[in-house]
């Protein structure tokens, strides 16, 4: 059995990070983004439209830039999570 190898491109939506899921072939397979709550990519196809047309709000990045914005985004969000009174 042959194991299928993914590889991705990356785009930052506004400040959300998502990305897109393809196979050898270049076909798309998912887009997933990075869901604020859980810290987790959930597959989300709401963002195709944005994708597919030009949005000044998204821009592609290369992975290290991904995983920045990433990392500023988890900080931020564990961090506005503390200051909320009540949790």
């Amino acid at each position: 059995m042959t194991e299928e190898k993914f590889t991705y491109d990356y785009y930052i939506v506004g400040q959300r990070p998502v990305k897109v899921k393809k196979d050898e072939e270049g076909l798309e397979r998912g887009i997933y983004a990075l869901n604020w709550k859980t810290g987790e990519f959930d597959l989300n196809h709401s963002y195709w439209e944005k994708l597919e047309k030009d949005n000044i709000d998204t821009n592609e990045v290369d992975e290290e830039a991904f995983n920045k914005q990433v990392q500023k985004m988890m900080k931020k969000n564990n961090s506005s999570k503390l200051k909320k009174p009540g949790m």
